[in-house]
């Protein structure tokens, strides 16, 4: 037996793949592409809006209008900071951030490369089976809720009633059967309705971004912030001090969070400001110190971001690895209740009419 059939773990998986960022046909793939474009060119010193004109005629879809504006704002003399800003959707959230300290700092390769670096660095594939074990057990769990409404309101009431006219004393498992079967149809009910309502509010601008502030954006914070420490160490390595690149990310930043620790760093009058920033630990924040002192702060820096990248991995494979099992000893559970509940009332049946 494969997790094909009876499960379907499989086939929803592989549709989860195909729809994630991550995937070939996700936005990701398509923003790291415009990313290194941006960067190669800027190294290179080659205009990126020949290139990118080029790729437009080739491009389908929505991205071939995104790329083709980019490709006549470059045209104009605007800069790639702006573009991003100009054009949205062509890269995303993220790579924007980059594009714009790069821009900003005039190290718009380096800091290019250290982000498509910190990208191939993380292992999505956790985070792909986190994304599919959640969106397979709601799935699952919706089906469940429907199976636990019809027992109650059909199957159940009538053992009851079955029960009540042999003057029988009702089961333990029948009881909590029913409890439970009420929990399970109205946590489904009201997870259908929440899910109907997030959809209509999704439809609304300023609601879908407070959704997206409220869901999304602390989510990726710790992705964010590891980023955040590579840029730092970007800049410190070309001479920038640390408090003036600090004050600079912070500017290009979409998370608030982000960019109020960033500042925290920028206004620190002693020491780092890692540690009060919350972006580093007392001892990691006397590391960047100590390697500060032999000018090695941006290698520190480097490898406090691929320590917090490799935290997250790690804490993504475990929940990704925990919660289709935990659903299924949760849903057996369910199953033997059930079992209990009619069979039990069944036997006591079948030896009082013997």
């Amino acid at each position: 037996m494969t997790s094909t059939f009876p499960t379907f773990e499989r086939v929803w998986e592989r549709c989860v793949a195909a729809l994630s960022v991550d995937s070939p046909f996700g936005p990701g793939r398509r923003s790291a592409a415009v990313l290194r474009l941006l960067g190669v060119c800027a190294e290179v010193g080659m205009p990126a809006e020949d290139l990118l004109a080029a790729w437009a005629r080739d491009e389908r879809g929505a991205q071939r209008a995104r790329v083709a504006r980019a490709a006549s704002l470059l045209a104009a003399g605007t800069t790639p900071a702006d573009v991003v800003d100009a054009v949205p959707r062509l890269v995303t959230e993220d790579h924007a951030v980059a594009v714009r300290f790069g821009d900003r700092t005039g190290l718009l390769p380096q800091v290019v490369a250290a982000t498509l670096a910190g990208d191939a660095a993380s292992d999505d594939s956790g985070r792909s089976r986190l994304r599919a074990g959640i969106g397979y057990v709601a799935v699952v769990g919706f089906v469940f809720g429907l199976v636990a409404l019809l027992l109650a309101i059909k199957v159940i009431p009538q053992f009851q009633k079955i029960i009540q006219e042999f003057g029988m004393e009702e089961p333990a498992a029948l009881g909590l059967a029913v409890v439970v079967s009420r929990w399970l149809a109205e946590a489904a009910f009201w997870g259908l309705l929440a899910a109907a309502m997030i959809s209509v509010l999704m439809l609304v601008p300023p609601l879908r971004r407070w959704v997206r502030g409220l869901v999304v954006v602390p989510r990726r914070r710790p992705r964010r912030l590891a980023t955040a420490l590579d840029h730092l160490g970007v800049a410190l390595a070309a001479g920038r001090s640390l408090p003036e690149a600090a004050g600079i990310l912070a500017e290009c930043q979409v998370d608030p969070v982000v960019a109020a620790r960033l500042r925290l760093v920028a206004a620190a009058e002693q020491g780092s400001g890692l540690g009060s920033a919350g972006l580093a630990t007392a001892a990691e924040e006397r590391f960047v110190a100590a390697a500060d002192l032999t000018g090695d702060a941006s290698w520190a820096l480097a490898t406090l971001a691929r320590q917090r990248r490799e935290a997250l991995t790690r804490r993504v494979l475990a929940w990704g690895n925990a919660i289709v099992p935990l659903a299924a000893i949760l849903m057996g559970a369910f199953v033997l209740l059930e079992a209990l509940a009619v069979f039990v009332p069944l036997v006591r049946l079948i030896g009082g009419l013997a």
